[in-house]
């Protein structure tokens, strides 16, 4: 790390904390906080997990009770489900709130309305974490989709997609090309990150597409 001065600085501000660290508490330190810890992912000095939930899969987390935020929001989310034209909600919550519980609801409503869903993350190992907690209350009708997977792998996920096998697809920015021809539900966790542009060809940026 030492050619690179601020991971080197953030790692070891995580070593004196000896414990998990939010990502909105590392951004108030570093400005570019999501690609120093993106890079640290990659050399093997960091790992990101949710903090949502435990990744307990044996629990039942469909009977987790709403507060009275989420279940204002999960009715404007319902409503905008089963008007059947396109509407753009934000939802706001700090790590913790409990957004992916209502991610996972409006993909429950969507699936038994006939649509298909996908899911964006803002990291590949975030994807990698998450994906038992998506199986584990959506079914084996979920895939997977990022850089990282073989080219088997990938082929398999979109035959899944195309064949009609697959209602979710949870991934990295290039998962919003799937190719749903019932698609009812876009959801783009932590929307203002940097890593849902392509600066490379083809460029674009997830959230416009």
């Amino acid at each position: 790390l030492y050619r690179a001065p601020k991971q080197k600085e953030l790692l070891l501000y995580l070593f004196d904390c000896q414990s998990s660290v939010p990502m909105e508490e590392l951004r108030k330190y570093f400005k570019t906080a999501s690609t120093l810890v993106k890079s640290l992912v990659k050399k093997g000095f960091v790992e990101i997990v949710p903090t949502e939930y435990p990744l307990d899969v044996s629990k039942d987390l469909s009977q987790i009770k709403l507060t009275l935020e989420q279940e204002t929001a999960l009715k404007e989310i319902k409503n905008a489900l089963l008007s059947g034209h396109y509407k753009s909600l934000l939802l706001y919550g700090v790590t913790g709130s409990g957004k992916t519980e209502l991610y996972l609801r409006a993909l429950e409503l969507n699936k038994a309305n006939g649509r298909q869903g996908i899911v964006l993350l803002p990291e590949i190992a975030l994807t990698e974490h998450m994906i038992d907690l998506y199986t584990s209350r959506l079914g084996n009708e979920v895939v997977i989709w990022h850089s990282n997977l073989t080219i088997k792998e990938k082929r398999l996920a979109w035959e899944n997609m195309t064949t009609g096998k697959a209602s979710v697809i949870v991934g990295a920015r290039s998962a919003v090309f799937a190719p749903f021809s019932k698609l009812g539900l876009i959801i783009i966790d932590e929307e203002h990150e940097n890593s849902y542009r392509q600066d490379q060809n083809p460029k674009y940026h997830a959230r416009d597409v």
